[in-house]
């Protein structure tokens, strides 16, 4: 039987801000738990974040009234078709084989729209971006090192190296 003076006492050390309260051996488990999840950084994604691929405007997710249509040839060029409405220019890509009508200037005025497929689209951006990344060439630090102790034939090959830099 638990006395009335130990359950006033405890119930004065629970109501003043510096009283310790043990905790229930039920939940100590569970509150180990969370603490190691926070300290090993949480219970994020184990490895690297993806990065989201921008994905344009496309098909009903234009929000424009009028656009400026082009559509892409088998020779690579762009046809213009000119400036339709929305619906007009969703038929038209529907009307070509399926396509898709894809925004690609949304800064213009009327904003540029191609009908073309998506995926063969999005496979030439990607193209792009590589050959791009291929042929920026990288800064590269390259040095020469030499010694208090060098002798003078050394020192000019080494200078004549470092100026071919």
């Amino acid at each position: 039987m638990v006395s009335t003076k130990t359950v006033v006492a405890a119930a004065l050390l629970a109501s003043t801000s510096n009283a310790f309260v043990a905790p229930n051996v039920g939940s100590v488990r569970s509150t180990t738990t969370s603490l190691n999840a926070i300290r090993r950084g949480g219970r994020g994604p184990r490895g690297p974040v993806r990065q989201t691929e921008y994905k344009p405007p496309m098909n009903d997710e234009i929000n424009h009234s009028e656009v400026r249509v082009n559509v892409a040839t088998k020779d690579g060029k762009d046809e213009p078709l000119g400036i339709l409405s929305k619906a007009d220019a969703l038929a038209k890509a529907k009307e070509l084989g399926g396509l898709d009508l894809i925004l690609i200037n949304d800064n213009s005025d009327p904003p540029v729209c191609k009908i073309v497929d998506y995926s063969k689209y999005r496979y030439a951006q990607e193209k792009k971006r590589k050959e791009k990344a291929k042929n920026s060439k990288a800064t590269e630090i390259k040095e020469v090192k030499m010694s208090y102790k060098i002798g003078d034939h050394d020192y000019t090959v080494r200078l004549k190296a470092a100026t071919k830099f």
